[in-house]
């Protein structure tokens, strides 16, 4: 029947779906729960035309960068009062988070006992094979590190234009590897990211000293930006600001994966 055939071709309602789980909360009494929507989704063919790694829709946050994925799931893991049980929802909700190509590979390239014994073996282990099948090519990365640049310009239509700047070219260093989690190599790799901004960015955001450490680096570029932002606009007027308009809700494909 007509009514039939539209009710199977309308795509779902993610937002609709999503919100009928309960808000994560945590209480000496109550156990954590997640939704879907709060943890994200996997995909890494949604258009990103600005490689931010993320993209807002009008109820989640899409994840096309692999490695940004990974830190926000793991990030449930912190609380070492709620990482149990947010590993096993995680764990369990895994065919859902994972959208499209990512799927896909997921339903059709490992096995379903595979996918079992990586749910024993935990959210890490799990995470680090998604990572390897879907982490960017390290020539790609190479490429695109050496060639960034950010201009006041660039500020001026987009006032986080900076920060993401720097978490991207962070993205990049992790995958040709000359930047890891700890230690002092975010230095270097932030000394050429200092050096790929323009003059006129340089006149608000110094260089990394030796006495700074990542964070206090980190909340000078916050402190920068806010002042570089008004200077671009300044500088710039007539340059509407572009900054992460609104998606449509994402579609879902409602094959199961465990």
């Amino acid at each position: 029947h007509r009514g039939d055939r539209h009710n199977h071709d309308r795509e779902p309602n993610y937002r609709r779906e999503a919100t009928t789980e309960t808000t994560a909360t945590y209480t000496s009494k109550d156990k954590v729960r997640l939704k879907r929507e709060q943890v994200g989704f996997f995909d890494p063919t949604h258009k990103d035309p600005h490689d931010r790694g993320m993209i807002h829709t009008s109820s989640t946050v899409v994840y096309t960068d692999v490695l940004c994925f990974k830190d926000r799931l793991l990030s449930f893991l912190d609380n070492e009062d709620t990482a149990v049980e947010c590993e096993e929802q995680i764990l369990s909700m895994m065919n859902t988070i994972l959208v499209g190509s990512a799927l896909s590979w997921w339903n059709n390239e490992i096995s379903p006992s595979t996918r079992m014994e990586l749910r024993k073996k935990g959210l890490r282990a799990t995470l680090d094979v998604i990572e390897k099948r879907w982490r960017m090519n390290s020539a790609v990365a190479t490429e695109k590190f050496v060639k960034g640049t950010v201009t006041l310009r660039d500020i001026a239509a987009d006032d986080s234009y900076l920060t993401d700047y720097v978490s991207r070219m962070i993205r990049y260093a992790k995958v040709i590897g000359i930047y890891r989690d700890g230690g002092d190599t975010w230095r270097g790799v932030m000394h050429t990211i200092w050096g790929s901004t323009d003059i006129n960015i340089k006149k608000y955001l110094r260089q990394p000293l030796e006495s700074d450490t990542l964070e206090s680096y980190t909340m000078e570029i916050e402190m920068a930006r806010a002042t570089l932002s008004t200077y671009a606009a300044q500088r710039y007027p007539s340059v509407p600001n572009q900054r992460m308009e609104t998606e449509p809700p994402l579609r879902q494909d409602k094959r199961r994966g465990w």
